[in-house]
């Protein structure tokens, strides 16, 4: 993939970062858990064995 013009704006890059640091700089915990992103990586885990075996995958978590 090539990057496109102003891509942080446009995938929401720019809204993700500013959370984060306002987070940081008041003490704040983000939204987002360990645990969101546990499961999101349990999701791309299937997607990869999918790709794999060409069948549906379930979703371990």
């Amino acid at each position: 993939m090539y990057p496109i013009w102003r891509e942080h704006e446009l995938y929401g890059y720019l809204f993700e970062l500013k959370h984060f640091v306002t987070c940081i700089l008041n003490g704040k915990k983000p939204r987002e858990t360990f645990k969101d992103g546990y499961i999101v990586n349990c999701m791309l885990d299937a997607c990869y064995r999918s790709v794999k075996t060409g069948k549906c995958e379930k979703i371990t978590i």
